[in-house]
């Protein structure tokens, strides 16, 4: 009975996965073009440079794919 329920929790859990899964990610560039107006004024507002700003949304976010 165990092993069932095991069985179907892995299964349950890789289906979930799968249907997670987007299939139009966006790109580097994609994200850049999106949000570079924003990193520039964030830049002048904060004095961080906007690429690091950039940079950093791209990791933390799979570049706006999160």
């Amino acid at each position: 009975m165990k092993r069932i329920i095991y069985i179907v929790l892995i299964f349950s859990f890789m289906a979930g996965f799968a249907l997670g899964q987007t299939s139009s990610k966006k790109s580097r560039g994609e994200y850049v073009e999106m949000y570079k107006k924003l990193a520039i004024r964030q830049m002048k507002m904060s004095g961080v440079p906007a690429s690091i700003i950039i940079a950093q949304g791209m990791l933390e976010s799979d570049n706006g794919n999160s």
